[in-house]
């Protein structure tokens, strides 16, 4: 079966499948390789960032309380991993993310993916 790359988040809560919802439809929010998945998490930061200390604080923020970390899974794992298909809506004070609730043996995976540097030396110097 063809895998695809997904985000598992990691929050005080548990671990989640983020979803995303198109044309009233929710789906596993998917990426065709690692780097794209990682581009997600690290383009969004940097925009925040540049934006103002304000926006910057708030995404670090939001990135904190969500730990993404980019995993290449196929759909019968995720299956496995998912303890129902409802989706969550995950909320704190500088922002939301919506996601599956995945089981404890989800950490595995979320330890083995890659995650997204958010702050990184090319950032330091603009």
């Amino acid at each position: 079966m063809d895998k695809a790359f997904v985000s598992i988040v990691k929050t005080e809560s548990g671990f989640y499948l983020v979803a995303s919802k198109v044309d009233d439809q929710w789906s596993v929010m998917g990426f065709e390789t690692e780097r794209k998945g990682l581009d997600y998490y690290e383009t969004g930061y940097a925009r925040f960032h540049n934006r103002s200390y304000e926006s910057s604080m708030s995404a670090c923020l939001n990135w904190m309380a969500y730990q993404p970390s980019i995993v290449e899974l196929d759909l019968e794992t995720m299956k496995v991993l998912t303890k129902d298909q409802h989706v969550y809506h995950l909320r704190h004070v500088a922002g939301y993310m919506d996601g599956i609730k995945m089981t404890e043996e989800a950490a595995k995976y979320w330890e083995a993916g890659k995650r997204p540097e958010l702050i990184n030396n090319e950032m330091l110097t603009k």
